[in-house]
This record gives structure tokens, sequence and C-alpha cells, in this order.
């Protein structure tokens, strides 16, 4: 089970490419041939951990999975300083409600966001070590994206140029897949010889619409 905000949906911004829940499904269920596991995306574009906690039960608890995989606050920094208690309070409801269903929780971070695309969205880093900190709390396992896109930034230039849509907040097919292979290298399932493998060193490529003057055609 994988739930969250529009990141896990993967609608819109991924421009009809697979998103990272696509990528970990392929991998499963047909690389690994595990055809008879379920992977079920429930993510909503707009989502809050509020909004994932009140409707938890239609969303995840109904389907009751073995592994619940949980990647939002993208949208709850938009509250800034004075949400960062709330975003705590319910994360740790998530994790509470999915334990007691005996449901094993793993986190994510999420992407880091371009400053001069999205500057609604500059309190990201607190919520991000919020994230952190409920899994160290809680033992659960982390994916922490925020981090690995920092530091690939700081060793390659435009990363963010190149796998964040151009509105500077949603990964696109590029930032899927490495969404998807961070999430394979944390579960010890990552391959780069697989056909999912060579796709996420690689990328897509892709052409899209320039919003920020950027150039259209883009290799990834």
């Amino acid at each position: 089970m994988l739930t969250g905000d529009s990141i896990t949906q993967g609608a819109l911004h991924t421009s009809g490419w697979r998103s990272y829940p696509e990528h970990f499904m392929e991998r499963v269920r047909w690389e690994l041939r595990r055809k008879s596991d379920t992977v079920i995306n429930t993510g909503t574009s707009g989502d809050t951990t509020d909004g994932l906690l009140r409707h938890l039960e239609h969303r995840v608890l109904r389907f009751s999975p073995d592994v619940t995989s949980i990647m939002i606050g993208m949208n709850d920094c938009l509250s800034g300083r004075k949400g960062r208690e709330d975003f705590r309070r319910n994360l740790l409801g998530l994790v509470d409600a999915i334990e007691a269903k005996a449901s094993l929780p793993l986190l994510h971070t999420t992407n880091p966001v371009c400053s001069s695309a999205d500057n609604l969205r500059k309190d990201l880093p607190h919520y991000v070590e919020i994230i952190r900190e409920v899994a160290i709390q809680r033992k659960i396992m982390l994916v922490d994206h925020y981090d690995h896109w920092i530091t690939q930034d700081q060793k390659q230039p435009d990363v963010f140029r190149r796998w964040l849509d151009p509105d500077g907040v949603h990964p696109d097919a590029r930032g899927h897949c490495e969404l998807a292979k961070l999430f394979f290298v944390k579960l010890g399932i990552f391959d780069p010889a697989s056909p999912t493998g060579t796709l996420c060193t690689k990328g897509p490529v892709t052409e899209r619409s320039n919003r920020h003057g950027l150039d259209v055609a883009t290799s990834t």
C-alpha cells in the first residue's frame, strides 16, 4: 500500500510516464515475479496528514495492507511554523493507527522544491526533519529522498532542473525514476541491469513545455 499526496498519486506532472508507485509495482510484480502481490496506490492530490488521518479507514485500513508506505508533507508545509506540531501529531497518529492494524509503516521524506519557483514552501526542511524524527522515535524505515536530492545537487549541476516539473515542486518523469531508485535501494531490491534499474539509471527522454524560460526539449 502506497499513500500520500499528488507526488504519490503521480498525476499530471509525469506527463504520462510512470510514477514511482508504478515503477515499484513493475519491479515487484513483474521483475521479481511476485505476481500474487497486490500494490495499491491511494495517493490523493492536495492531501495533507490531516486529510489522510481523517480518511485513513477508506484510504488504507480497509485493505489490511502488510506494509503501508507514506510520502506526505508537501502540502502540510504550506502552514509554515505554526503547522509543525500539528504535522508531527498527525504523523504519529497515522503511525499509531497503521500499527494498530498490524501493518508495517514505512515513511518517505519528500523531494526538495525549487525555492525560486515556490516561495510558499520555505518551511519544508523543518517538516522533513519532523518526518526523520518520527521515523527514529518509532523505529520506522525511512527513505530520505530529500537528503538524496540535496546530495546529488551538490555533486552534479542542474539536478532540480532535470528532476522537477517546471512548477519547481513536483517530480517529473526523471524525478519519479529517482524516487523509485532510492526506494528500491533502501528495500534491497535495486538491480541496475533490470528494465526498471536501467530506466532509473538513465531516465526517460522527455519533451515538455517551458513555464520558466527553460529549454523545451530535455534529454534526461
